[in-house]
């Protein structure tokens, strides 16, 4: 028997358990998929922009982000509700649902360049995102 045929086998025996298939894995954004600079198919935004974008942001939204980026990553079902908002100064923000239990906790999560995207595809990928993990690409210094 050789090898490809029983990968195949494998694989097709993994797929199916009691007659019924099992959810295929899909691909994964990471930190540093992120970013465009490193994976231009899968990036949701630019360095440049992401960075100033953090830099503007104080404790409390830098706090919102990361609640964000775990419930991305735990697979949890979120709701942008109304779609863009305007806070007090006149920043655009998207008012976030998550369920946690029997609770519905929101939050205010500032709009970014890359966000409506991250909206777009979440579903269609999985997430492995950390904002610790993804200021340590912001770091890196670009390719090339």
């Amino acid at each position: 028997m050789t090898k490809s045929l029983l990968s195949k086998l494998t694989a097709a025996r993994e797929a199916t358990v009691w007659g019924r298939k099992t959810k295929r894995t899909k691909p994964i954004i990471g930190s540093k998929e992120f970013f465009i600079e490193n994976d231009p198919t899968k990036g949701i935004a630019s360095k440049h922009n992401f960075g100033e974008y953090v830099e503007a942001l104080n404790e409390e939204e830098l706090a919102e982000l990361d609640k964000f980026f775990k419930y991305l990553t735990e697979k949890k079902r979120l709701d942008f509700g109304r779609g863009i908002r305007f806070d007090q100064q006149g920043r655009p923000y998207y008012w976030v649902s998550v369920q946690t239990g029997r609770i519905t906790r929101g939050f205010k999560l500032l709009d970014f360049d890359g966000l409506d995207r991250l909206i777009e595809v979440n579903g269609q990928y999985e997430f492995d995102l950390a904002l610790e993990h993804i200021f340590d690409q912001l770091e890196e210094l670009p390719q090339g």
